[in-house]
């Protein structure tokens, strides 16, 4: 467990000192050292395009998650593109090679990003293990590779993402806690690129279900009908629900349940709301049926937690 922790040290870094100064919004690192965690967020200032040209000389695994916008890579003569919601991961040593940037709509174009050195990486993620993951080319060797698909960021990941973001420890508990959540984020990706299905939407579509998916961020208080979720969005049911675990891995009622308990969980834990309040808060009219709901999600009644 300390393979990892005993390598992370926190910094906020000044991203005006960045190459890409003129346009970063936000350029947060969260740890350092052997293990690389930021968030970062780029106002490309109404350009539909831009070019960035790198040179990393390290050698590490790169967890990558594309948020919003649109970015297109020169890897080893293959072209990578990364959509809105979506993830993969990478092996980089020496890279040269260039980055374009497109954003198409107000939100600023953002990413998550884990960079572990390839001595921690060996250390937590053995040999045996990509073996017995039943990985055909490993991502370690002496050359640049990447896992062979791109899949969706899933509601699983958007959480623990959140909970490294928001982490409430400090000290050796705060790095720990890291490592924890780094070896979990990387087994979900790794378990979601295992199955690797068609993907067969249009643009026209991905955008119509990234808005539902957006719907139900900001809804998911209120109680929603996927006919009246399909018709907001101007398509059909077959297509929403379709589409939608396409690209995010989880059905509509999955992602809209989960996006609730977890919500009703960091109420509980952060916040002094009472239980009532917290079913009431997240949707629920009756706080029993929110707590047989919550017991069914996590094993566990919300009183105990709130008083743990």
């Amino acid at each position: 467990m300390n393979a990892i922790a005993s390598n992370i040290s926190e910094e906020v870094i000044d991203y005006n000192k960045d190459i890409l100064k003129n346009i970063v919004l936000e350029n947060r690192m969260l740890a350092e050292d052997d293990v690389k965690i930021s968030w970062r967020e780029f106002n490309l200032k109404g350009k539909q395009k831009y070019k960035v040209h790198i040179h990393d000389i390290n050698d590490y695994l790169e967890m990558h998650f594309q948020f919003n916008g649109m970015s297109k890579t020169n890897f080893q003569d293959e072209e990578i593109i990364l959509q809105p919601n979506s993830q993969s991961i990478f092996h980089i040593t020496d890279l040269i090679s260039s980055h374009e940037l497109y954003k198409d709509n107000t939100l600023p174009f953002s990413f998550f990003e884990i960079k572990i050195s390839k001595k921690v990486t060996q250390d937590i993620f053995p040999e045996e293990m990509w073996n017995e993951m039943d990985f055909v080319n490993p991502l370690f060797t002496t050359q640049n590779s990447h896992i062979k698909s791109v899949k969706p960021i899933t509601p699983q990941m958007q959480f623990i993402i959140s909970d490294i973001c928001r982490n409430p420890f400090k000290g050796y508990m705060r790095k720990s806690y890291l490592e924890a959540k780094v070896i979990e984020l990387f087994l979900l990706q790794v378990e979601s690129h295992r199955n690797i299905q068609k993907e067969n939407l249009r643009k026209d579509e991905t955008d119509k279900i990234i808005a539902a998916r957006d719907y139900l961020d900001k809804n998911y208080n209120k109680k929603i009908r996927i006919i009246d979720l399909a018709r907001t969005m101007g398509t059909n049911q077959q297509t929403l629900k379709k589409g939608f675990k396409e690209l995010f891995g989880t059905t509509i009622w999955g992602y809209y349940n989960n996006l609730r308990m977890e919500t009703a969980k960091d109420l509980l834990i952060n916040q002094e709301k009472s239980i009532a309040e917290v079913a009431d808060n997240i949707g629920y009219k009756n706080p029993q049926h929110f707590t047989v709901a919550f017991k069914k999600k996590y094993g566990i009644l919300p009183s105990i937690l709130k008083y743990k």
